[in-house]
């Protein structure tokens, strides 16, 4: 079962192949809005997808056009650095750069069966290959941030979402659910892949008897803690590397979330018959000391527009209909009222200076730009009238 692979890189191609409890708290008087304050120009052709930003030292890493593809850029929107190789070079990281990271002079990208560091030539330093095989998983993402650099006693580490749990299991069985971890955590030192973070017990997957196809997390990671989300669920998790045991979750208090209902176990997901648009978390960000995260909330099936030969169109009326939003968690746990997120812009990534990064919507255009625009963006807090 679910031996394809949807491969996901803002569109989808397909491709073959003990717990602590946070009081929850909900404040809706206040909400944000986010204004642009700079810009960075980029004269590149294609749509590159930010993977990465060094915020010290002002680096930006994209995948390029093709999968085959990295650019280093500076403040300036200068292209400083740029890998271009067939994918079976010696020193290149596979066919598809599952997840990537600049940080501290080194670039790191991760693909199907190996993790490659780079210098900020891309020349290669090390290669590490990967400890399993992933003929077994169905889903792969291109252009997220899902390599991220955490130093842990004085040592860089990485936590890597790659393409699910390292089970043969299929999600159909339930003991696919027990055996589940949600990253990796990679020490390129002893060159180790360690599978980390089961369920939560407050999880709907924990010990789950409904089938599941797509589980993914959205996350960010530092001060030696994991801030994640999956795609589909309604939970904030904080895991604590050195102090497991200190795994946190609490439930996100949407205006309003439709959970995917899953499928039978040991059967098939129903893919002939259109149902309910489940809710989706698109991305989870740290800022400063805030949790940003982006969702939609989903749709009936009575929402839904009327079936269309031109799937592009229907695709597009959905978006309209579905729109994407934003919600903020403080530090001390309230949660801001969700607003309305502009079709102008889509975030990307909130680097450790609190820059929130958006890169433009050009199919929101009616002209083809000749430049790559991302935006900085900053939050502005509302206080709301009773």
């Amino acid at each position: 079962m679910n031996k394809s692979i949807y491969l996901l890189s803002g569109i989808l191609l397909f491709f073959y192949s003990c717990s602590n409890q946070t009081e929850e708290v909900s404040n809706r008087d206040f909400s944000y809005e986010l204004e642009i304050v700079d810009s960075l120009m980029i004269d590149f052709l294609g749509n590159p997808q930010l993977l990465s930003v060094d915020s010290e030292n002002d680096h930006f890493l994209f995948s390029g056009a093709e999968f085959n593809e990295l650019l280093l850029v500076n403040r300036e929107g200068e292209i400083v650095s740029e890998f271009k190789k067939p994918m079976d070079s010696p020193d290149s990281y596979g066919q598809f750069p599952l997840g990537g990271s600049v940080y501290k002079d080194q670039i790191a990208i991760t693909g199907m069966n190996k993790m490659n560091l780079y210098d900020l030539e891309f020349n290669l330093k090390k290669s590490i290959k990967q400890p399993y095989s992933n003929n077994f998983i169905y889903m792969l993402f291109i252009g997220y941030d899902h390599l991220q650099p955490i130093e842990i006693d004085g040592k860089i580490k990485y936590v890597a979402y790659i393409i699910g749990a390292q089970t043969e299991l299929n999600s159909n069985d339930a003991k696919y659910f027990l055996e589940y971890n949600t990253f990796d955590f990679i020490d390129t030192e002893e060159e180790t892949y360690e599978p980390i973070i089961p369920f939560h017990k407050r999880s709907r997957y924990f010990e789950s008897q409904t089938a599941y196809n797509t589980i993914k997390p959205t996350f960010q990671v530092g001060d030696g803690l994991i801030h994640f989300a999956h795609t589909h669920d309604s939970m904030y998790y904080e895991y604590d590397l050195k102090n497991p045991e200190n795994f946190k979750a609490e439930k996100i208090p949407f205006d309003n979330f439709i959970l995917d209902k899953g499928f039978a176990l040991g059967g098939e997901e129903d893919r002939e018959n259109e149902k309910d648009r489940p809710g989706q978390i698109s991305n989870l960000f740290m800022h400063k000391d805030q949790v940003m995260i982006v969702y939609r909330s989903g749709l009936k099936l009575d929402q839904m527009p009327e079936p269309n030969e031109d799937q592009q169109e229907r695709y597009s009326q959905i978006m309209k209909k579905d729109k994407s939003k934003l919600i903020v968690r403080e530090e001390n746990g309230a949660y801001s009222k969700p607003f309305l997120l502009p079709d102008a812009w889509r975030i990307s990534f909130v680097d450790k200076k609190g820059r929130i990064w958006a890169h433009q919507n050009v199919n929101a255009l009616e002209y083809e730009p000749d430049m790559v625009t991302l935006y900085e963006l900053k939050l502005v807090k509302k206080e709301l009238e009773d």
